[in-house]
């Protein structure tokens, strides 16, 4: 997974687009050839074509844009926020609120693809 990174016109800004890329790169030709080597993958035909196609990414999740305060003083994780944990009124927990749904449909969509490659 790729995280913590600014979003920009509904992408990843600039800056750290190129970064994303590389790692993508990296894990396909380098890291997972070396894993496969020592016989630490699955099959090559049990990974979904996505997922091959992506570098091996299983998401990307953008910075948590305030969340993560919260989250540590209620003592669980970002997706888990009730919304009076989020200290926020308004606009602000507006958004709080969207990106928390965000990130729970994200880690939700890795669990799913994780435990359809453990099956």
């Amino acid at each position: 997974m790729v995280q913590r990174f600014n979003v920009r016109r509904g992408r990843a800004a600039a800056p750290y687009r190129d970064n994303i890329a590389e790692i993508k790169t990296v894990t396909q030709s380098r890291l997972y050839p070396a894993l496969k080597t020592a016989g630490l993958t699955l099959p090559d035909n049990d990974y979904p074509n996505t997922l091959r196609n992506d570098g091996f990414c299983l998401e990307e999740i953008p910075d948590f844009c305030g969340l993560l305060p919260c989250a540590y003083d209620a003592g669980v994780p970002v997706f888990a926020l009730c919304d009076n944990e989020l200290n926020a009124t308004g606009i602000v927990q507006d958004n709080m609120i969207a990106k928390r749904a965000q990130i729970h449909t994200q880690l939700t969509n890795v669990a799913d693809t994780l435990q359809d490659l453990m099956s």
